[in-house]
């Protein structure tokens, strides 16, 4: 399964990328939970289809609490692009992007043009290219991650520091408070 969060607390966009092999139906899910929840609405529909140079087969997306679910495939390699359109409950839009590269392994496994030079491992320009845009997509989708819970940790140390300054307030109270003992009775 490939997960894709929309995160809309980062300032740049750049689509997420993944690759699979033909003839495969690859789940993707994309979660735009948590643009709906800082819009202070929710998800009514989301739609995907297909677009760029290579054809995909995209299902139609299942749609919970904020994350659509569907299938990817393609009978052909190549590029493509998945648009992925969500609807808010208040008429807003938002769209993400998934490049997919799609990869025959069976024709490229017998290749008479493959360079398998001991720099790249016997890695074609292509198998390389995908790869490193795998690793790219992995640590932006990581980075969201990051803010997110950057986000969360400092909003939980806000309240940690609230609280702390109420016991704080509540403690010096009850110590300038008289508790009903006069010390002269005490003789």
């Amino acid at each position: 399964m490939r997960r894709v969060l929309v995160n809309p607390r980062r300032r740049d966009y750049e689509p997420q990328r993944f690759t699979q092999a033909i003839e495969s139906d690859i789940p993707y899910v994309v979660d735009f939970s948590l643009s709906a929840s800082d819009r202070g609405t929710s998800v009514s529909s989301v739609t995907a289809e297909s677009k760029g140079p290579r054809g995909l087969t995209i299902t139609t997306p299942s749609v919970s609490s904020g994350v659509a679910t569907f299938y990817v495939s393609s009978e052909f390699s190549g590029q493509g692009l998945a648009k992925v359109k969500a609807t808010y409950a208040d008429s807003k839009t938002e769209t993400q992007y998934l490049e997919i590269i799609v990869q025959d392994p069976e024709y490229r496994s017998t290749n008479k043009e493959r360079d398998v030079s001991e720099e790249n491992q016997g890695l074609t320009v292509e198998e390389l290219v995908a790869a490193y845009d795998f690793c790219q997509s992995q640590r932006n989708q990581a980075q969201n991650e990051n803010a997110i819970i950057a986000g969360r940790l400092a909003g939980a140390m806000n309240k940690v520091n609230a609280l702390t300054q109420e016991v704080e307030q509540l403690k010096a109270k009850l110590d300038g408070e008289d508790d009903g003992n006069d010390s002269s009775e005490q003789e």
